[in-house]
């Protein structure tokens, strides 16, 4: 019998930290996205995420101890994947982690039309309204993919849904919910008042408890930064100001757990059937 041969492409080998693809790797994952917008991503969990969300890495960056222990995850991509090794150093140059795991790639970007979500007849939208935590951020991207969200939306003074930071803290969120991001306030509030949706906000002070709120139907939730809550200008443009009754003693909860509690309700109030 004919021995089968190895089909799959030769890894690049890269050691000079001054190879001009290098740096242009360098600068994307400092930055999070590529100028052809391809998302940089670290470790295996994110690129595998990424592979089962039907994405196919452009790029694949690899150290001889990450080739060995991902060699799982190397034989998953798709052919037309370039796979380049670097030296351990090389590739500590590039972790934004202080205990880099060995792999990292550029993977497309998801993007959907934001038209046809917002045409949808049960459509929920949270909005990030100047939250500066990427943790945060994150954890709020993952939590309305969970709980049924259409897509996520930030304004302008919102921290980078990009950043290394964000993207690990959505958990592979970021390869399955749509976002449109740094939006005016004024441009985002006639794109949704067009579609027809109920805009809460989210307000310590507000006048609607949790409960008490109608997420049935169209609607969009503005949630403001940590701390600071929402602007003044930004609670004006709300149909209703929402608060969660929590002790008087608690001055508040962080964004990312407003966010969530939001997020539950209105699934709950939807019978968790998911629209998207």
């Amino acid at each position: 019998m004919a021995k089968r041969k190895n089909t799959l492409p030769p890894i690049k080998k890269i050691s000079s930290r001054q190879n001009p693809f290098l740096k242009s790797l360098k600068r994307a994952f400092s930055d999070g996205t590529t100028d052809e917008g391809f998302l940089a991503v670290e470790g295996p969990h994110l690129i595998e995420e990424s592979i089962a969300a039907g994405f196919r890495p452009r790029v694949v960056l690899v150290t001889p101890s990450g080739r060995t222990k991902f060699g799982a995850v190397l034989r998953r991509l798709h052919l037309q994947t370039e796979r380049i090794e670097v030296p351990e150093a090389v590739f500590r140059s590039f972790s934004s982690t202080k205990s880099p795991q060995g792999i990292a790639a550029l993977v497309e970007r998801r993007r959907a039309p934001l038209n046809e979500i917002l045409n949808r007849p049960k459509v929920f939208i949270p909005v990030a309204c100047g939250l500066q935590d990427p943790g945060n951020l994150g954890a709020l991207w993952r939590a309305s993919l969970a709980l049924g969200a259409s897509a996520l939306m930030t304004v302008h003074g919102t921290a980078r849904l990009f950043q290394p930071k964000t993207v690990r803290a959505s958990v592979g969120a970021i390869f399955r919910l749509p976002v449109f991001e740094n939006w005016s306030l004024r441009d985002l509030i006639r794109k949704l008042r067009s579609s027809n949706m109920l805009i809460f906000a989210a307000d310590a002070r507000g006048n609607i408890p949790l409960h008490g709120a109608n997420f049935g139907e169209k609607a969009a939730l503005l949630i403001g930064a940590e701390g600071a809550g929402l602007p003044e200008e930004v609670q004006g443009e709300a149909d209703a100001l929402v608060r969660i009754p929590i002790r008087p003693e608690c001055e508040s909860l962080n964004a990312a757990s407003a966010g969530m509690l939001f997020l539950y309700e209105a699934a709950r109030q939807r019978g968790f059937r998911y629209y998207s």
